[in-house]
């Protein structure tokens, strides 16, 4: 089972590296997506994007105009950027 994100920080353009209370660290790139979805269109936005933040519940990282990425989805997307061998 993934765990709870337990940070996120800023990590250049429209990425992130997001931390998990297993201790996984990723790099998540939400450029293809953010480009991608119209609904996601908001996050284009450098302010906005900077703007991100951990849930209360450490379950999803969320922006204040209501876009919000599951624990879940960040860490498949991680893991599909992450080498072979990395241990996510």
């Amino acid at each position: 089972m993934i765990g709870k994100i337990t940070s996120a920080s800023l990590a250049g353009g429209k990425a992130l590296e997001v931390r998990w209370d297993d201790g996984a660290v990723g790099l998540v790139n939400l450029a293809a997506a953010i480009d991608s979805r119209a609904n996601l269109a908001p996050l284009n936005d450098p302010t906005e994007f900077a703007r991100v933040r951990l849930s209360e519940d450490g379950w999803p990282l969320e922006w204040p105009c209501g876009i919000h990425f599951g624990a879940q989805q960040l860490r498949v997307w991680a893991a599909m950027r992450a080498p072979a061998d990395a241990d996510i």
